[in-house]
């Protein structure tokens, strides 16, 4: 879903090539992700996957802060 949500927005937002931004994903967003973001996963206190409404993802990242 990530990256289809980055291939509509950067070729009709911002006019770049299909082939452009799937190197830019294949050869520096994905490898970031799964050497910054991924490995520490199991150390988050919460999880905002982006599936869920915005109310519902802010009301779960409220809940979860300390009172």
């Amino acid at each position: 879903i990530r990256l289809a949500r980055r291939l509509l927005r950067d070729v009709r937002e911002r006019g770049r090539t299909l082939d452009d931004v799937l190197a830019q994903y294949l050869n520096t967003v994905r490898p970031m992700h799964e050497q910054y973001v991924e490995v520490y996963k199991t150390e988050a206190d919460i999880l905002v996957s982006g599936m869920d409404s915005i109310q519902a993802e802010v009301a779960a990242v409220l809940a979860a802060l300390p009172k």
